[in-house]
């Protein structure tokens, strides 16, 4: 049986479920791009964000303009970066434009449904943000080692001052060195950002299913007068997590088809410029980055939907024939709502689950072979 004493509301100042993207709202404020700091874009703030996002796109003019002074491996080379500098311009863009999604959401966290957990519950939520946050480090730190390869590229192969060659209408030396790196820093970590952002939403929307899911395996049908309570505040937070995920769902949509599609393209030419120079360690580094993206999206897409699945099985799996036709009734319709499959959409063409990424990668495979077999 789990009675209804075990659930207590837990202190905000022991445990705020925002602290969870710390890092990452820091790093967006820093930037000048949180959208919740919007309202201050005609002030004296709009400085700082305007000027990195000119450096971000003169990158991306300059590499993209490399296609008529250079030849076809410093072009590959080149587009490379572009494609990457390119993607956060777009998925920034998106971000910025649904920012009333994004500000929902954080509202979301301080809903007090959500912090209705018993202390098995915390732990648990704890745990699962932990990891969360060391897979985001991780991803952090293999950026910032990408990052830091290309700042010092030119000094250890004695190449100009540039990340890449670039064609520059007006080359300043050091300084236009700096304000590459500076916009390629820029762009790299606030993207980063943007992605660990929805990984950890994804964690505290898998972790509310979890807390539903536990409960419900844990109550005994029989005991009529608490287990409608209970099971009331369940359907509740029900409602609440789906809210929640259509949220996230409008906020990410259109940023993981912009990841998509440049993923394929990106892959594809990395895998060329690895067929060229199998020596080249910059290429792998930036094809284990671009992967690794991608398979973020699709694994907590696909965790997400698995989780509806557990809670409709879980519901099946307890003595629900026990209980009053009253509660009967409660539990068929979170049953016909869980029918509804739960799935992080991809701009309304697909969604984000593992089978995604597969297809992904025999995109960027097929693109590579026929991008061989032209050159060759």
């Amino acid at each position: 049986m789990f009675p209804k004493e075990s659930k207590m509301l837990i202190n905000k100042q022991d445990f705020h479920f925002r602290s969870t993207i710390y890092l990452e709202e820091k790093v967006l404020n820093l930037s000048g791009l949180h959208p919740e700091k919007l309202p201050q874009l005609f002030s004296w703030h709009t400085l700082k964000p305007l000027t990195s996002l000119a450096m971000v796109l003169y990158l991306t003019v300059s590499t993209s303009m490399t296609v008529f002074h250079y030849d076809f491996d410093v072009v590959v080379e080149s587009i490379m970066l572009g494609f990457g500098v390119l993607r956060f311009l777009c998925k920034i863009a998106v971000f910025l434009y649904h920012n009333d999604s994004f500000r929902c959401m954080m509202s979301d966290f301080e809903d007090p449904v959500f912090y209705s957990l018993t202390p098995e519950d915390l732990a648990h939520f704890r745990a699962k943000a932990k990891q969360t946050r060391i897979l985001g480090l991780l991803h952090f730190s293999s950026v910032m080692v990408y990052t830091t390869f290309l700042a010092v590229s030119p000094f250890i192969f004695d190449k100009q001052f540039q990340l890449v060659l670039i064609w520059e209408p007006l080359d300043l030396g050091v300084i236009t060195y700096l304000c590459h790196l500076y916009g390629l820093c820029f762009a790299v970590f606030n993207h980063v950002s943007m992605d660990n952002v929805f990984m950890m939403m994804s964690t505290f929307a898998g972790c509310q299913f979890d807390v539903i899911i536990s409960g419900l395996g844990r109550m005994d049908f029989g005991r009529h007068g608490e287990s409608e309570v209970v099971l009331r505040a369940n359907i509740v937070r029900h409602l609440h997590i789906l809210r929640f995920i259509k949220r996230m769902n409008k906020l990410v949509s259109y940023m993981a088809l912009i990841q998509y599609l440049m993923s394929i393209m990106a892959i594809c030419v990395t895998l060329f410029q690895i067929m060229k120079n199998p020596q080249g360690g910059s290429n792998y580094a930036f094809l284990l980055c671009m992967m690794v993206e991608i398979i973020l999206y699709c694994w907590y897409g696909e965790a997400i939907k698995d989780k509806n699945d557990d809670l409709s099985r879980t519901l099946y799996l307890t003595n629900w024939e026990e209980s009053h036709v009253k509660i009967r009734k409660m539990i068929l319709i979170i049953r016909e709502r869980c029918k509804k499959p739960i799935r992080l959409e991809v701009g309304g063409f697909t969604s984000m689950t593992l089978n995604s990424f597969v297809n992904i990668m025999k995109s960027a495979y097929s693109s590579f072979t026929v991008l061989r077999q032209v050159y060759n």
